[in-house]
């Protein structure tokens, strides 16, 4: 059946907030330390910039995500992506992520969003549709302040490469089971990228995040 993304109605605020089952999943969802109600999803509609859509399946609600409209600085921000419990496992995240991008260009050119960091199911459907770590100088910066490091994704090809070569921090890493010189979170990062997308494997996942040396990586 076909999907169609729509505004998303004031009366189905209801449903969406009862789809994040436990406090950590409302956690990984909207950064909420409690159960999020209905008249909360309603308010989120009222902040400034705030555009909520449904994905929908014929007229059933399937998915609900919203775009963060900041016209002062020409970008977009996808946020609060969640797909109902029973219609996980089909690829609807991944097509709401695209959707939602492919709308939120028609704002701004330039779109993002955020995942919580142990959130590694986001990442791989964020990955699945398209999405890539921005520059770390970029999430260092939009992290000041946050309440955990958030991992700061955009559209492949919206990250800006430069071609004359850039500064790198060496490691000297032996494996990830053990033994490294100078551990820490880049290379948990690194791993993370590895994991939630293996077709790019280790190489990219090394110059995503600025590592210049070997490294052999254990995923058994």
């Amino acid at each position: 059946m076909p999907l169609h993304l729509r505004a998303f109605p004031a009366e189905s605020a209801g449903v969406v907030s009862g789809w994040a089952q436990t406090d950590e999943e409302v956690r990984m969802w909207c950064g909420a330390t409690a159960t999020v109600s209905a008249e909360q999803v309603s308010a989120w509609a009222r902040e400034e910039g705030v555009q909520p859509f449904g994905l929908y399946r014929d007229d059933q609600l399937v998915a609900y995500g919203e775009l963060w409209v900041d016209d002062d600085e020409a970008e977009v921000e996808l946020a609060r992506l969640i797909v109902d419990p029973g219609e996980r496992g089909q690829g609807l995240g991944q097509h709401l992520a695209t959707e939602l991008t492919h709308l939120a260009r028609t704002r701004h050119p330039r779109v993002f969003l955020r995942v919580h960091p142990s959130n590694v199911a986001a990442l791989g459907c964020y990955a699945a549709a398209g999405f890539e770590p921005v520059e770390p100088d970029q999430a260092a910066s939009w992290n000041v302040g946050q309440p955990v490091e958030y991992i700061w994704l955009s559209p492949t090809g919206d990250r800006a490469r430069p071609a004359a070569a850039v500064p790198t921090r060496r490691s000297a890493v032996v494996c990830w089971c053990g033994q490294c010189e100078e551990p820490g979170e880049q290379l948990r990062d690194a791993l993370r990228l590895v994991v939630m997308n293996p077709v790019r494997r280790v190489g990219q996942a090394l110059d995503a995040f600025k590592i210049r040396h070997v490294v052999v990586v254990r995923l058994s």
